[in-house]
């Protein structure tokens, strides 16, 4: 978070249990305050319209708020409703957010999510996760990252990279992310140079 990089936390737990992980990883700050959308929040109109107005209201109300100090927490049935007639006002007002955490999500919903990043984004996406339920979501990410861990090696399997702990993505991320980064850029400068001078020598002898 301190590099610069935008958090969001996708889990199948509830609310509450979100809430708690939050607050105990550093997702959110000291000093940050929480924003939820809830559906206990549009439940009480029985029109499907009306709950889609009220939802669009709430993501209005986040949007214009002080957003900078503001977690934004989403529930799976609201998000569902976003995913499917607000996609676009809420990725909007989502990406303000400095951390974003989505409860009680399905593997679909996962996915979904990280498309849609990319979509009305241009930032990259790297997608970390341990069990069966994340592969769809590290498959559909820029760069995937599985944990090896009880649930299983699937997510290891079809990652990019696959790693034991989750406290060594400090050195993947901020370190040899940093160096393949370099030696990236060294490569590019290299074959430019090359295609440049064996252009220069064909010219120059036909």
């Amino acid at each position: 978070r301190n590099a610069g990089m935008k958090i969001w936390m996708l889990t199948g737990d509830k609310v509450e249990t979100a809430t708690c992980i939050s607050i105990s990883t550093g997702i959110k700050g000291k000093n940050q305050k929480i924003f939820f959308i809830k559906s206990d929040m549009i439940n009480e109109f029985p029109a499907q319209e009306r709950k889609i107005q009220e939802l669009n209201n709430l993501l209005d109300k986040y949007k214009y708020s002080e957003t900078s100090s503001n977690i934004l927490i989403i529930d799976g049935d609201s998000l569902e409703l976003c995913l499917n007639h607000l996609e676009k006002e809420f990725f909007e007002s989502a990406m303000k957010a400095p951390s974003v955490v989505c409860c009680r999500c399905s593997p679909t919903q996962k996915s979904r999510i990280v498309k849609a990043i990319k979509k009305y984004t241009t930032l990259r996406t790297c997608a970390i996760g341990d069990g069966g339920n994340d592969v769809a979501m590290i498959q559909e990410a820029d760069v995937g990252i599985g944990i090896v861990g009880k649930e299983g090696l699937q997510a290891s399997l079809a990652s990019d990279f696959s790693i034991v702990k989750f406290n060594i993505l400090n050195n993947l991320l901020l370190w040899w992310g940093r160096i393949a980064y370099k030696n990236t850029s060294v490569m590019c400068n290299f074959i430019i140079h090359r295609g440049l001078i064996i252009s220069l020598i064909q010219f120059i002898f036909s």
